[in-house]
């Protein structure tokens, strides 16, 4: 008769002996660890991921904080459901065989790494819609092209982001984003995921650079236009008083 979960044994040292005081659940997938009945192998790949990856999985829910000035909602939510995961791995541990158990350790990972990936995915996308809003003449990607864009290709606004530099950086920066997404949607392993951060992490911060750059682009250009129409206020101001100046002249010597 074979040995079930409900019918623990014990286990033996090397030497062969009953190890006392510690005993194994053992089922037909294989000996389960007597205090939380979890298989050996969720118990490794769980150990790689508190060892090895939370700790920086914290650090960059926190960067996302700091580079938006905002509470990181979306890496709390992941937060929560790696937690509630968890709870299920530790809470049903005794009625999941080895694959349903290792199921809920990859559940686990799965949101852990979304709380590094998703969060600055999606800064990046918010800060492209408000650079390029279509519904919006405010946002700074439209007034660039309409105020800062002629003048700059004109050679009329200087040491200022040209719209071929704009196009390149948006477009390196869309590069990121895509290889980035390839890794998320992928069944890679931490590096990988890692990197995809580094890189969604990267293109929201150069996303923010290239909108301050465009921003200061257009400020010259209105300044620029401010001042060209006052010059000529000033100069039609100037014609008028002549032309008055002149018709007082002539009606006095008359």
């Amino acid at each position: 008769m074979s040995t079930s979960e409900s019918q623990p044994e014990q286990s033996t040292q090397a030497n062969g002996s009953p190890d006392k005081g510690h005993t194994v659940l053992a089922d037909g997938d294989g000996a389960r660890e007597p205090h939380s009945a979890l298989y050996p192998y969720a118990l490794q790949k769980l150990s790689v991921i508190f060892g090895e990856h939370l700790a920086d999985v914290l650090v960059r829910h926190r960067r996302v904080e700091t580079l938006t000035g905002e509470k990181n909602v979306i890496g709390r939510q992941n937060l929560v459901e790696a937690l509630a995961h968890l709870g299920i791995l530790f809470a049903r541990a005794p009625e999941l065989d080895r694959d349903k158990q290792l199921e809920q350790v990859a559940f686990l990972g799965d949101h852990l790494r979304r709380v590094m990936m998703e969060s600055f995915e999606v800064e990046v996308y918010v800060t492209i819609a408000d650079a390029w809003d279509e519904g919006s003449t405010d946002s700074i990607g439209r007034r660039y092209d309409a105020l800062a864009a002629p003048l700059i290709r004109r050679k009329k606004l200087l040491a200022y982001i040209t719209p071929d530099e704009v196009q390149d950086r948006f477009d390196a920066l869309s590069d990121d984003i895509v290889r980035a997404r390839r890794a998320k949607i992928a069944d890679g392993d931490w590096t990988m995921w890692t990197n995809a951060a580094d890189d969604l992490e990267s293109a929201a911060k150069k996303m923010k650079v290239l909108k301050r750059e465009m921003g200061a682009a257009v400020d010259a250009a209105t300044s620029r236009r401010y001042h060209w129409r006052l010059m000529l206020a000033g100069v039609a101001l100037s014609s008028a008083l002549g032309v008055g100046l002149t018709l007082a002249i002539q009606a006095i010597a008359s």
